[in-house]
């Protein structure tokens, strides 16, 4: 049994897990165990608040190393990354917290969500965009999904 399959068996707790793990800068797609408990049946709207919870949280853990850790942490972010970090830090200069609601996008999100940490964003405003963007991106893939299994 692999890594998705597990999460799978355990549901709401699996698909909680990978949001969770997959908000952090691990190169983990929850994709695959969202989709398959949807084809299971499972309600969209807990599907939703579960994906949004997990990923949100685990946001959180960027923060706290861009925060607490930024010394080794966004050191090592930037010396294997130069290029997205000098693109992350145009988009803040540009957007300033509001550039967080792009932390729904593969790999650039985990950027932007070390670089709140780092440079002092207030929690709550994290939160606030965090969530709207991770909102946004969830509800675009259940309902995509939903569409897609409709019109079969």
């Amino acid at each position: 049994m692999d890594f998705n399959e597990a999460l799978i068996q355990l549901g709401w707790v699996g698909l909680f897990v990978i949001n969770f793990v997959a908000a952090s800068p691990l190169p983990i797609s929850p994709g695959p165990v969202l989709f398959a408990l949807q084809l299971l049946g499972y309600d969209p709207m807990g599907l939703w608040v579960v994906s949004l919870t997990g990923s949100s949280l685990g946001a959180f853990i960027n923060y706290a190393l861009g925060r607490f850790g930024h010394n080794v942490f966004l050191a090592r972010l930037i010396e294997r990354q130069p290029e997205r970090m000098l693109k992350a830090q145009q988009v803040f200069d540009r957007w300033g917290d509001a550039a967080l609601f792009a932390s729904w996008l593969p790999f650039a999100g985990d950027v932007f969500t070390v670089m709140a940490g780092a440079t002092r964003i207030h929690p709550l405003r994290f939160l606030l965009w965090v969530t709207l963007g991770k909102a946004f991106r969830y509800a675009v893939l259940i309902w995509a999904r939903s569409e897609e299994h409709t019109s079969e």
